[in-house]
C-alpha cells in the first residue's frame, strides 16, 4: 500500500483555495424563473460584479430572435446595463458593469 501524505494533501487544498479567490467567477444561465425568485419585490435582479466576473445569459440576438434576455439599456446613471425577460417583460436583471456574455 502506497503511504499517503496528509501534509501535502492539506497543503494543495490551502493552494487551490487561495488561487480560487484569484480567479473569474462565472454566473451562468439564469432563467427568467430563477431571476423571478431572487428578484426585489419589483422584480428586478441586481447583480453586482466583482473584477474578473462574468455574467453568462441567453441573449435575444440582433433580430431580438431567440434567447431568454435581451438588454434594453447600456450602463445607466449608477452604472447598471438592463436585461429583461423575453418570457417575463416584468422581470429585470441589473449587472452593474458590462461584464455579459451570451450562452449563444
Amino acid at each position: 500500500m502506497e503511504n499517503i501524505d496528509i501534509a501535502q494533501i492539506l497543503k494543495n487544498a490551502i493552494n487551490n483555495s487561495e488561487n480560487s479567490y484569484k480567479t473569474e467567477h462565472i454566473l451562468s444561465g439564469i432563467d427568467t424563473i430563477q431571476a423571478s425568485i431572487l428578484a426585489n419585490d419589483n422584480k428586478v435582479l441586481k447583480i453586482y460584479t466583482q473584477e474578473n466576473d462574468i455574467l453568462t445569459l441567453n441573449l435575444a440576438n440582433e433580430n431580438k430572435e431567440k434567447g431568454e434576455w435581451k438588454q434594453i439599456s447600456s450602463n445607466d446613471s449608477e452604472n447598471f446595463a438592463t436585461f429583461i425577460s423575453t418570457v417575463d417583460g416584468e422581470i429585470k436583471i441589473l449587472v452593474d458593469e458590462t461584464k455579459v456574455e451570451t450562452l449563444i
